[in-house]
């Protein structure tokens, strides 16, 4: 959830940094809070706060929305965004989020099937084992996959007829009169 929140702010700064209404709505909300006699650079530095914790809003809607079955585009536009200045100050005080999202965009689904997508294989291994505990844990209580370890070892004889050689040809190459050859496979793995 925290993954899918921080992606969601970070696309959401996208849109905020990319529409100069609302840069100047958080610029103008940055001086008030600086004071209008104050350093530009604290008041740019306040700016980008104030950018980055409506992002954060937005995206807690879009979540919200997401878990409640709707839907939420990957970047948004004016007309998809939903939180202004003046309910991002409510937010703050009161704590009240409605849902966002809409009937377009990615379902909570699709969101997770990107965060999976670039996760690394070896955390999305390690994520199949605890379900594969949890699975083997309802029936017993003490299984912990970290107390199991696996090996398999195959080893296998393979016997068969030169096809695409003649006896003769063989004979000349290896010095030996067999039409056949064997072959021994061996295999294994572990976890």
């Amino acid at each position: 959830m925290h993954r899918l929140l921080a992606v969601r702010s970070g696309l959401n700064l996208i849109h905020i940094l990319s529409d100069s209404g609302k840069r100047e709505q958080a610029r103008a909300l940055a001086a008030v809070i600086t004071g209008a006699g104050s350093i530009t650079p604290l008041i740019l530095v306040t700016t980008f706060f104030v950018m980055s914790v409506w992002a954060l809003g937005e995206a807690l809607m879009d979540v919200k929305g997401l878990l409640a079955g709707k839907k939420v585009v990957l970047l948004k536009t004016s007309e998809d965004w939903t939180l202004d200045v003046e309910n991002l100050l409510v937010l703050g005080r009161d704590g009240t989020l409605e849902a966002g999202g809409g009937e377009r965009g990615l379902s909570y689904l699709s969101w997770l099937k990107i965060l999976l997508f670039v996760e690394p294989a070896v955390r999305q291994e390690y994520r199949i084992m605890d379900v594969i505990q949890l699975n083997l844990g309802q029936g017993k209580s003490g299984f912990r996959m970290r107390n199991g370890v696996y090996q398999v070892h195959m080893s296998g004889n393979v016997c068969g007829k030169y096809l695409f050689f003649s006896p003769a040809f063989v004979e000349n190459m290896t010095g030996n009169r067999e039409t056949g050859m064997n072959l021994t496979v061996k295999v294994e793995r572990r976890y």
